[in-house]
Order: structure tokens, then C-alpha cells, then sequence
């Protein structure tokens, strides 16, 4: 045979052989397997989200609830806008109140955006101030004397766990107003729900 015979021969495509039927058996159970495990995770995936769908609101209903609790809002503040100012002697809010204490209970002074006057009867120097308010609601103390602002203290609200009612603050007085003296405190809230609530004042 020559060299070019030789050539020919061995350039000759190399076909596979054909797979035993053995060899058939034993792969189809893997596929099988493969497609009956990628099954149950498909239907695992459409359980999840068939939930997650069932679980998550309409966008309606978000939507009117969000309009009904700003409309119940709106008409809370200008129900509180409405309330004229109060105006009490120090004797009604002269029980400590406990943070946490209810904050509609009846024993305390509800008011409005205009807010209550504490009249305490005397000129006072007191140095320290404790007072109880709505804690989801902040506030300004003006120290007054003969109607007259002689300062102005803030208190920003302290948030509680539900549900909520009073918390107990304890501040300082302002200087001027120490060393001028005052005869009465204007409470007025800043900023809050319009439900605004005094449960006691106590001069220290």
C-alpha cells in the first residue's frame, strides 16, 4: 500500500459507537429524576407567589384605606382647631400623672390648638417644671405674668409603645422666667393628631 493509501486511511471519520441498551436504562431514571425534581420546584415557585399575591393587599383597598384615615385626621384637627382656649387653676392638674397614664382618661384636661392656661394663683420662681402630656404630640410652655409672655420653653414628643397615653416630662424653667417670676403657663401644641391631653402640672 503506498503512502498516499496510508493517508487516506487514516484521515477516515471516526464515528461513535452506538449506546447500549444498558447504558439507555440507566441514564433515563436520572432523567426522570431531573424532571420530576425541576417539576416540584416549579410548583413550589407558584405556591410562593400565589401567596405572596393572596397575602398582599389591593392597590384599592390601600389606597381608600389611606384616604379614609387622612379624612378621620383632617377632621380631628379641625375639631381641635375649633376648641377655644381653656383656661384652669393649677389645683385640676395637680395629681401626678405615671407615663403611660391613659390620655383621654377624665381626670385630664383635653384641649385644642389653641391650648389651656394654668393659672397658679401666685407669682412663682420655681426652677423646675414637671408636666404630663400626650406623648405622640410636641408642644410649647409660655410663662406668662399678667398675661404677659415672660418665656418659652419646647417639649418635642416621646413616642410610646401602643398604646400610647401620657409621658411625664421633667425640664427646667427658663432662666428670665425664674428671675422675673410667672403667674400662669400657656400649653399649646406644635405639632401632633389634634387629641391632645394635660394630666398635671407640678412646679419644683
Amino acid at each position: 500500500m503506498s503512502k498516499q493509501n496510508k493517508r487516506t486511511d487514516t484521515s477516515k471519520t471516526v464515528e461513535t459507537p452506538p449506546r447500549s441498551k444498558e447504558q439507555s436504562e440507566r441514564s433515563t431514571p436520572r432523567l426522570e429524576k431531573l424532571i420530576v425534581h425541576n417539576r416540584w420546584l416549579w410548583v413550589a415557585l407558584m405556591i410562593g407567589l400565589g401567596t405572596v399575591a393572596f397575602l398582599l393587599p389591593d392597590s384599592g383597598d390601600v389606597s381608600a384605606h389611606h384616604q379614609s384615615e387622612k379624612k378621620s385626621a383632617d377632621a380631628t384637627r379641625a375639631a381641635a382647631a375649633a376648641l377655644p382656649l381653656q383656661i384652669i387653676d393649677i389645683s385640676k392638674v395637680s395629681i401626678p400623672r405615671q407615663t403611660g397614664f391613659a390620655w383621654n382618661d377624665v381626670n385630664n384636661i383635653p384641649f385644642g390648638e389653641k391650648g389651656v392656661v394654668v393659672e397658679l394663683g401666685d407669682v412663682s420662681n420655681a426652677a423646675g417644671l414637671e408636666v404630663s402630656l400626650d406623648n405622640n404630640d410636641s408642644h410649647r410652655i409660655v410663662f406668662l405674668r399678667e398675661k404677659q409672655p415672660v418665656a418659652e420653653q419646647r417639649i418635642q414628643k416621646h413616642p410610646l409603645p401602643s398604646p400610647g397615653g401620657l409621658f411625664v416630662y421633667a425640664t427646667g424653667i427658663p432662666p428670665e422666667a425664674v428671675a422675673g417670676g410667672f403667674d400662669a403657663l400657656l400649653i399649646q401644641p406644635l405639632q401632633g393628631d389634634g387629641r391632645y391631653a394635660l394630666g398635671h402640672v407640678t412646679l419644683k
